[in-house]
């Protein structure tokens, strides 16, 4: 069989490729996925998109290379692929390389001559470092390499300025680099569950940036400077050391959803009212880290009154000091919909839950139930309520809520 596929790749190989031309994503999202090689070199010139997965290969055969037209390459879960070849930049039209999931400790300087190369997925492999060639991939705009092994950011990748989504997730960095901040056409950052302590000020530069992920570090502060990402929508830093929120905050204008609990905030009140500055805020998660109910109860903040935008609130995890406050207090959001009280171990629920007549989906997980206060009754706009997942309702007081707000899905 060897044999005779290579025989069929040198066919091939010998063939004009000029007629062909690269397709668009709408077409070639339309094209057929091939998932074997042996396929695939049965009409070579027809693949643009090959997908294999869990091959026992320890390295990419010469037959491949009769692929000339291949756009889409994905090659995951290949536990004995240690390397990559570098005929791989030879590939006129390649645009997307997947190669997560596989045992690459390393990738050949070649790979940054890939002249078309939009898109790079290569997470959960052995890599430390990559190779200072890649920073000439000059289209490259998605660039994905969760779960390796980089304690800096390659170098190279300061230097791929087309990047529009990075996301280097489950890294263990220990610091980053000003350079970062050259990085001007980014606007998706992932660094989540990393071990650096501070950003540099340089964050500040990236002028387009849209989401910002730091959630699960051991970051202790944010820089003022990240006040001047007017283009931010999305900034999530919850579970790490974070002890002050920066006033330059309200400088995010275009924020509509910020994530900030499972930090030790030394000011709650002081946050609490910059986070009411946010003009078009309309999400809030401020959950403890789960599994945190030993802390001390939280005492509601009188600002949390201001954040008059807000449509959705998520508390989860918390001990409430006087829950029934801090539902008063709540009731005065008025584009209130959306509210997570999972596991606060409340054992029951405030009557004054019924000042908040706006709501339309309520979590009330994990908080050891028994029932529901008759008070709810008065919620007629509620669609949702969860309330499954460790309570303990009878049957009937289960039946007696799916009758109560028939409009709502019930799940108890």
């Amino acid at each position: 069989m060897r044999s005779c596929l290579l025989g069929t790749a040198i066919l091939f190989a010998l063939l004009p490729t000029a007629w062909a031309e690269m397709l668009n994503p709408a077409a070639l999202s339309q094209a057929k996925v091939f998932t074997s090689l042996e396929e695939a070199l049965k009409t070579p010139l027809e693949v643009r998109r090959l997908r294999i997965v869990t091959d026992p290969m320890t390295a990419l055969p010469a037959e491949f290379f009769a692929l000339t037209n291949l756009q889409e390459l994905s090659i995951n879960n290949c536990k004995k692929l240690t390397a990559l070849p570098a005929e791989l930049a030879k590939l006129p039209y390649l645009q997307s390389l997947n190669v997560a999931n596989n045992a690459l400790a390393t990738f050949p300087p070649e790979l940054g001559k890939c002249p078309e190369l939009t898109k790079l997925q290569c997470g959960n492999n052995p890599l430390t470092t990559l190779p200072v060639e890649m920073s000439g991939l000059k289209k490259l705009r998605t660039l994905e390499i969760v779960s390796a092994k980089f304690a800096e950011i390659p170098p190279c990748i300061l230097q791929m300025t087309a990047l529009t989504d990075l996301n280097l997730n489950s890294n263990p960095l220990q610091t980053i680099a000003p350079g970062i901040g050259d990085l001007a056409n980014l606007e998706e950052l992932g660094l989540m569950f990393a071990k650096y302590p501070t950003l540099p000020a340089e964050i500040g530069k990236l002028a387009k940036l849209r989401r910002l992920l730091l959630n699960s570090g051991l970051l202790t502060a944010l820089p003022a400077e990240i006040g001047q990402l007017k283009s931010l929508q999305w900034l999530s830093f919850p579970d790490n050391a974070v002890t002050v929120i920066p006033p330059e905050i309200t400088g995010l204008v275009s924020l509509t959803d910020l994530q900030f609990g499972g930090n030790a905030i030394a000011d709650l009140p002081v946050a609490f009212a910059l986070v009411g500055k946010l003009s078009k805020l309309r999400n809030v998660m401020y959950d403890a880290r789960f599994g945190s109910t030993a802390a001390a109860p939280v005492v509601v903040p009188d600002a949390i009154t201001t954040w008059k935008t807000v449509e959705s609130v998520s508390l989860a995890n918390h001990r409430l000091q006087d829950p029934a406050t801090w539902l008063k207090k709540l009731a005065q959001l008025p584009r209130l919909k959306t509210l997570d009280l999972s596991r606060l171990a409340l054992g029951t629920v405030p009557a004054e839950i019924r000042q908040l007549t706006a709501l339309e989906m309520l979590r009330l997980n994990g908080n050891a139930l028994t029932s529901l206060p008759d008070a709810m009754k008065s919620l007629t706009n509620l669609r949702f309520l969860f309330a499954d997942s460790d309570n303990k309702f009878t049957p009937e007081e289960k039946a007696k809520w799916k009758g109560a707000l028939p409009k709502a899905k019930v799940e108890m």
